[in-house]
């Protein structure tokens, strides 16, 4: 069996790493760790035989780093300075205090749904803090192990970089919208209905954007799933069925917000549920933030808070 060389390591001595990465020096390090110079060069010692290299050779102006010091020194900084503010702060964290910026991307029907009272809620608690609030895209996943984008909400499960910590807050039901009044008047469309009225499609990116899930699902069912159009702008897609007599396959938690102009149809009954599950996304490092988490469960209350108030309004019309 393969030994673990991460429990085989003294964590104390990636401290001294650290130091010495920032200080190149052993005197400067030893003052700043409060130990001796020997104390410091022992821990150097110990970590090159752990890591099978010198890491750090001496010059004419103090160390210098190997390759794989080099390597070392930028990927554990980051590391160790996200776990001292932790220790440091994780008893002193107040979101009032927050500030910088935090950047969500959305899937655009919750951007729609869910945006602007998202953005309203965390404002409330964390005024110091920008907001900004972005369309899912295929580099998404990339960006969210970047720090690029903080948090992410889309269909789950999504293919996703294994960082990429993905946790469900909720269900979701797929419905047809058409404009209010549309010669449909059925409460439930008829698989054959299907061919007889072209679709708007919403690109969904990293989801739909090759070819749209009403397609696909229409060919195997043996049914003509004519898209007409698409576009990954919600807005738009709303204003052009808004003046036509197509349908467009979406997400229930629009429903609320279009209720002056759009009607709702049930999926046919042939059609299986599918992608009826939405999700939160962040990096597996920021799972125990309390920061993180804060966010987290405001967009929770507030998807829940939705489909409350979505299933109100569909009671009140019944």
């Amino acid at each position: 069996m393969q030994k673990d060389r991460f429990l085989a390591l003294d964590l104390n001595l990636l401290r001294t790493f650290w130091v010495l990465s920032q200080e190149l020096n052993t005197s400067r390090a030893a003052r700043r760790l409060q130990v001796s110079q020997p104390a410091v060069s022992r821990s150097l010692g110990r970590l090159r035989e752990h890591f099978n290299d010198e890491l750090f050779v001496k010059t004419q102006n103090g160390l210098q780093p190997t390759a794989k010091g080099e390597l070392l020194s930028q990927g554990l900084p980051p590391l160790m300075a996200e776990l001292a503010d932790y220790i440091n702060h994780y008893n002193e964290f107040e979101i009032s205090k927050v500030s910088g910026r935090l950047v969500l991307a959305m899937h655009p029907f919750l951007s729609l749904s869910i945006g602007r009272r998202l953005f309203q809620k965390i404002h409330q608690h964390a005024p110091l803090l920008q907001v900004e609030i972005v369309s899912w895209s295929n580099s998404t996943s990339e960006k969210i192990k970047n720090d690029e984008v903080n948090i992410g909400l889309n269909y789950y499960p999504m293919k996703v970089s294994k960082e990429v910590y993905q946790q469900p807050i909720g269900q979701d039901t797929n419905v047809f919208y058409v404009r209010r009044d549309h010669p449909l008047k059925v409460a439930q469309l008829a698989l054959d209905d299907i061919n007889h009225y072209d679709l708007v499609s919403l690109i969904i990116n990293g989801w739909n954007e090759h070819q749209s899930k009403a397609e696909a699902l229409a060919q195997q069912l043996g049914v003509r799933a004519n898209v007409v159009f698409r576009t990954d702008m919600p807005k738009l897609a709303l204003d052009t069925l808004v003046n036509s007599d197509m349908l467009m396959p979406g997400s229930s938690l629009l429903q609320d917000l279009c209720k002056d102009d759009f009607r709702t149809i049930a999926m046919p009954p042939e059609v299986p549920v599918i992608d009826t599950e939405f999700a939160l996304f962040y990096h597996y490092r920021y799972r125990k933030s309390p920061y993180y988490q804060f966010i987290v469960d405001l967009i929770q209350q507030e998807f829940r808070q939705l489909q409350q108030d979505i299933s109100r309004s569909n009671t009140s019309r019944d």
